[in-house]
């Protein structure tokens, strides 16, 4: 069978709970860690609490049950879907709130780029492209999964 890094496993358990507290403490304590612009609205931060924390809940029994399992099989690669499609609508869940961006930040892009003549990208685009860019990410890796779960599947047919 295939093996799934230790390594891989463990910095993927660890940075899925540091990742997750560090964000969530961060939207919900912001004034200690000031960026020069808020990109996001404070309203929009609030509501994707429970959705990041859910991602790093998922991310952290996904990478667990490849620590306690390091081998690829039809279930980790099922699991291995199975997150990437979370994944993938709760992206496309948060991307699609009218107020996810601040007023600041929207008025800061949209002076900066009324001067470009050539073609710009309207708010729709931007969302679509990076969906795309989410969803590409995730078929990579979910093919990754099934190439490598295959090889495991037709070595253990050749012992």
């Amino acid at each position: 069978m295939r093996e799934i890094s230790r390594s891989s496993s463990v910095s993927g358990i660890v940075l899925s709970v540091l990742v997750t507290a560090f964000l969530v403490v961060m939207i919900q304590h912001g004034s200690w860690f000031i960026l020069v612009l808020n990109v996001f609205s404070q309203d929009a931060l609030n509501r994707a609490i429970p959705y990041i924390i859910f991602i790093g809940a998922s991310a952290f029994i996904a990478n667990t049950c490849m620590f306690i399992w390091p081998r690829w099989s039809i279930q980790i690669c099922i699991l291995n879907i199975v997150y990437h499609i979370i994944w993938v609508v709760v992206a496309f869940r948060v991307l699609l709130w009218p107020d996810l961006f601040s007023a600041e930040f929207a008025t800061i892009i949209d002076d900066m780029l009324s001067g470009i003549q050539f073609m710009v990208l309207t708010h729709g685009e931007v969302i679509f492209l990076a969906l795309a860019i989410i969803i590409i990410i995730s078929v990579l890796d979910v093919v990754e999964g099934v190439v490598h779960t295959l090889k495991s599947m037709r070595k253990d047919q050749d012992q």
